[in-house]
């Protein structure tokens, strides 16, 4: 798991083929950047437009 990993470039990937399948391009093309490294102000406004919730808690 691209998050569990803490692999951002496979994140911001699994992102815009959610982006993509959502008929969302524009967001998938920010999620989707050259480096695959997004800043946390873009991951929270591309999860938002996306209706994806994450929930944290500590680690086992």
């Amino acid at each position: 798991m691209a998050w569990a990993d803490g692999d951002a470039a496979a994140f911001a990937h699994a992102l815009s083929v959610i982006a993509r399948a959502q008929g969302a391009d524009d967001i998938a093309k920010e999620a989707l950047s050259e480096k695959g490294d997004l800043d946390l102000t873009g991951l929270f406004r591309i999860m938002s437009a996306l209706g994806i919730k994450v929930t944290f808690h500590a680690a086992d």
